[in-house]
């Protein structure tokens, strides 16, 4: 027996569009498919009718199809603001038809890929027949722009899951997006039937630009394998249908005519009957429901007397009992009179049971409606929790287009006084919401853990300026001239005296050593406490403020001079330096606060302000995602080996974590980081530290 496997793709609604990929019962031997979209003031509630009445027809022949969807487009003719677009497939025994009204029909059989059906304004419907292993593509017109990107894929050799997981990003993202529908509607094992040979269905090459035709793809490999970078078609801005000639060639030609034009009022008169027998047929319905829940409590209340109600001692005792009552007058029975009130009791009892069940019904299927409008919106956020590492901005971004179009929805339903409608939506915006703040990457913590305390070295030390690498840590203490070296992971200290020096005010930890901005530029061995003469004092280096190094090249920023030089390590020492900066215009060198070297240099500033520059010059650098930007005094810290710009904004108390390209990953904040002046990151320990006078607080990365 044949199998059909269909997967819809569907635009996110929006207020004058909806879009639906609808089916008749999965029970029905013979099968409706339909990818339809509506455009207009009433799309929503329209497009809700028009699924409910696909889901309730069954096709018994093609020529009944057609006037079903005649019919539909007819409806249409009475709300002129109001514009229906489908495609359609109906599958009845071994044969299938095709049909669309402002859409595409596109088939892979075999080798044979292309579109066999494109109508724009017009109805039209195709028969042929159906074999094993087909693939169609159902689409609405303003989704057929994606149907040459699906057959480069399909002739690529993608499988049809990957291809649909491709566009469903770009269907979502269309400017009309409420009015793209697709439909994949693939095919299982073959029937058992009787083929023809004058009933070959698309067994020809087809032509797709009027006289050009495509040739039959071959896939050589039952696995392929899938470039690893891609470019996506361009959709042609038209799609022309086969020619004439081809459908004949193909066995097409047999299509389904329009009816001949009835009387208007025999027409209309039909439809009265039709609506009075549809009414007819319900009041039966209703009735017989609640004839059978009446006997239903008759035998229930029957079965529930017990023996010794019949005993001729308590019937007396209840007769007696009655007789006695003061509401007993001559000419009036009490007995009927209870019956009577029994019995319009039990009927209002019966009216109000149909009604809560009637209502109850209607909320079931108005909860089912609501969960398949809603599906799209549920993929967005279950792909964005995906995506949120690899792409943590354009997650946060889809997820917050969510919140916004599901806010308008739950206006307009609010507004309409669609309570069951608003509570779904109101539910699902709530989800969205908690996962914009789960993946916001926003933690507050109220202290952070003391990694090391520098007291225990010295206990009056407090740090100026601080740096690492190589798993070493080196802080200063400008007023006592005093230098800490300290292993991260063994936590072993080496308390170096710099007395002798002149003014230090900045260092750079390297891999042998560490370099100390004083009396011209000094060098300390790692575990001992001696100095020696790097680069001697001079014009360049006297005023300069920050220290740093990348490679063989040591880097002095001298604020006086307006400019960085470079020093390059050579056999003899170091080569005389020479001004870096090429061009720095609107950089206000008083404002720099901090640097960071990569290869690249990155300042910070006290007025919130980060500066790349490549090769002197500078670099285009912006940030996207940041919730709250900065505006105060940074401390930066990268190099070469780390994958993220690390910035503190103690006047935020905050740590904030970029990729280099500008987008935000995540945002710590803690009032430990309030009082902190130096930031450096371990990522092979996977940890960030800021250094607050003499004590180094610890971040998990």
């Amino acid at each position: 027996m044949t199998y059909l496997h269909v997967t819809p793709v569907v635009g996110l609604p929006q207020v004058n569009g909806w879009s639906q990929v609808a089916e008749n019962a999965h029970t029905s031997p013979n099968r409706l498919i339909c990818a339809f979209a509506v455009e207009g003031s009433q799309a929503g509630n329209l497009g809700r009718d028009i699924s409910e009445e696909i889901a309730q027809f069954t096709p018994t022949s093609f020529e009944n199809a057609y006037e079903f969807f005649e019919k539909l487009i007819d409806r249409f003719q009475e709300y002129s603001d109001n514009r229906l677009y489908m495609a359609a497939g109906i599958f009845i025994g071994s044969e299938s038809a095709y049909a669309a009204y402002g859409g595409s029909v596109f088939l892979r059989r075999e080798g044979k890929i292309g579109t066999i059906l494109h109508c724009p304004s017009e109805l039209k419907l195709v028969i042929g027949k159906h074999f094993p292993e087909d693939t169609v593509v159902l689409t609405t017109l303003p989704a057929s722009k994606f149907l040459s990107e699906i057959e480069l894929k399909f002739k690529t050799g993608f499988d049809t899951d990957t291809i649909i997981t491709s566009i469903v990003p770009g269907v979502h993202g269309q400017a009309d997006s409420s009015l793209s529908a697709m439909a994949f509607v693939v095919s299982g094992e073959r029937l058992p039937v009787e083929e023809k040979e004058d009933s070959v269905f698309f067994e020809a090459d087809i032509e797709l630009d009027g006289d050009k035709t495509v040739e039959s793809a071959q896939v050589e490999s039952a696995e392929p394998t899938q470039p690893e970078v891609e470019t996506p078609p361009v959709a042609p801005e038209n799609i022309a249908p086969p020619s004439p000639e081809v459908l004949t060639e193909l066995g097409l030609d047999k299509q389904v005519e329009p009816p001949k034009e009835q009387n208007p009022l025999v027409k209309k008169g039909l439809s009265l009957l039709k609506k009075f027998a549809f009414l007819l047929w319900r009041l039966i319905k209703v009735l017989g429901r609640q004839l059978y829940r009446l006997m239903r409590f008759v035998w229930q209340r029957l079965i529930s007397i017990r023996p010794a109600d019949l005993h001729p001692r308590s019937m007396a005792t209840a007769l007696s009992r009655n007789l006695g009552s003061k509401s007993v007058y001559i000419g009036t029975s009490p007995l009927k009179k209870r019956l009577k009130i029994g019995l319009f009791l039990l009927v209002l009892l019966l009216v109000l049971a149909g009604g809560v069940f009637a209502y109850r019904n209607y909320q079931n299927r108005q909860r089912a409606l609501i969960e398949t409008e809603l599906q799209p919106f549920a993929e967005i956020l279950a792909n964005a929790q995906v995506q949120v590492n690899d792409n943590p901005v354009a997650a946060r971004d889809a997820v917050a287009q969510v919140i916004s179009q599901l806010e308008v929805l739950h206006e307009q339903e609010k507004t309409a006084g669609n309570s069951l409608r608003a509570a779904a939506i109101s539910k699902q915006l709530e989800e969205a919401r908690a996962l914009h703040t789960a993946i916001s990457g926003r933690e507050e913590l109220s202290e952070l853990p003391i990694y090391y305390d520098m007291r225990l070295v010295d206990a009056d030390f407090l740090t100026t300026v601080a740096g690492a690498g190589n798993g070493m840590m080196a802080a200063l203490d400008v007023e006592q001239k005093q230098l800490i070296i300290l292993n991260l992971a063994q936590k072993q200290p080496t308390l170096v005296d710099l007395q002798q020096l002149d003014n230090p005010r900045s260092l750079k930890v390297r891999e042998s050593d560490i370099l100390v901005l004083a009396n011209g530029i000094r060098s300390v061995p790692l575990g001992r406490g001696d100095t020696t003469e790097l680069i001697a004092e001079g014009d360049s280096n006297r005023d300069a403020q920050l220290l740093g190094a990348y490679d063989r090249f040591v880097y002095a920023l001298n604020p006086a001079k307006r400019n960085i030089y470079r020093y390059a390590s050579t056999d003899n020492g170091f080569s005389d330096p020479i001004g870096w900066m090429q061009a720095a215009l609107g950089l206000d060198y008083q404002q720099i606060s901090s640097w960071a070297i990569d290869g690249e240099i990155w300042i910070g500033t006290n007025d919130g302000q980060i500066h790349r520059f490549a090769s002197g010059r500078p670099a285009e650098f912006a940030i996207k995602g940041l919730p709250e930007p900065f505006s105060t005094r940074l401390y930066l810290a990268t190099d070469e080996n780390q994958e993220h710009l690390y910035v503190l904004e103690p006047e935020r108390s905050r740590l904030v974590i970029l990729s280099k390209n500008g987008d935000f990953i995540r945002e710590v904040k803690s009032g430990s980081l309030a009082s902190a002046g130096s930031v450096f990151v371990d990522e092979g320990m996977n940890k960030a530290f800021a250094v607050s006078g003499s004590i180094i607080f610890e971040i998990s990365l």
